[in-house]
């Protein structure tokens, strides 16, 4: 006489991908990018929430016009106004590269034993 309450719904990544059209190797690679996944010694248990959390992951995000989501502000720009801003991405380079003063020789050791 089993509780049902002590066997939680879930799924298998085989079964999830089947029915989402997908391979199962696409299926496991998107749940463990999410962390949306529970490992029973080497088997991969989805559990509702993880399924959840997969169909969230799924959504495109190119039609959220949300300004939270898409990290636009309505402040200006830092750094003072246009022409501040084009003034100093046009100032001109200075010309040619910084010179590097060559590093000094070290001693020079004759390796021939007859010669100190």
């Amino acid at each position: 006489m089993s509780n049902p309450a002590l066997f939680p719904d879930h799924t298998k990544p085989a079964d999830l991908a089947g029915h989402f059209g997908v391979s199962e190797r696409t299926l496991r690679e998107k749940v463990r990018a999410i962390d949306a996944f529970a490992m029973l010694g080497r088997t991969m248990v989805l559990f509702p929430e993880h399924v959840e959390a997969l169909k969230e992951a799924m959504k495109c995000p190119s039609r959220s016009t949300s300004a939270e989501r898409s990290g636009t502000t309505g402040a200006l720009l830092p750094g003072g106004d246009f022409e501040a801003l084009q003034a100093r991405l046009t100032k001109k380079s200075p010309k040619g590269s910084r010179r590097v003063s060559k590093r000094k020789n070290g001693e020079v050791i004759s390796m021939d034993r007859g010669r100190i």
